[in-house]
């Protein structure tokens, strides 16, 4: 899913039977998708959705609770670049989300620091370009909703 059409562009070729693409916001959420979702990822989110993760928006907060099946997992990789540029330094602006996303009800483990060969070894383009660039340090916040 994603808010831009011209980002799923590219994959949108591959036919494979259990995949859907969705242009939306993660902010409004499709209903069709209540109760289906087992498993979310956010890779390094910027703009909108880091600051609805950083100000614990209730409209991505309620959205994510209502895709989500009985014990859906969530993984969230957070990016130092990002985050400096919305006003956090690594560390804080990840217990921040983590914070939000406890009080929204999600059941996140420890934080875990994501170096430079844990970002290259990441299977994302991004990641790769993160690890040679100038802030190469990832958190990765991982959970579940009971």
């Amino acid at each position: 899913m994603d808010s831009c059409r011209e980002n799923l562009h590219e994959y949108s070729r591959a036919k494979l039977p259990n995949l859907l693409y969705i242009i939306a916001s993660a902010q409004n959420l499709p209903h069709e998708l209540s109760g289906l979702v087992s498993h979310i990822t956010i890779n390094f989110p910027w703009g909108s959705l880091l600051e609805s993760l950083l100000t614990g928006d209730i409209r991505l907060m309620r959205g994510l609770e209502s895709i989500s099946r009985s014990a859906t997992t969530i993984e969230i990789r957070l990016n130092g670049g990002a985050l400096t540029e919305a006003g956090w330094g690594l560390e804080a602006g990840a217990e921040k989300i983590y914070n939000n996303l406890i009080q929204a009800g999600w059941q996140i483990n420890v934080p875990a620091l994501m170096n430079a060969n844990a970002l290259r070894s990441f299977p994302s383009t991004w990641a790769k370009r993160l690890a040679f660039g100038r802030d190469p340090r990832a958190i990765q916040l991982s959970g579940c909703f009971e």
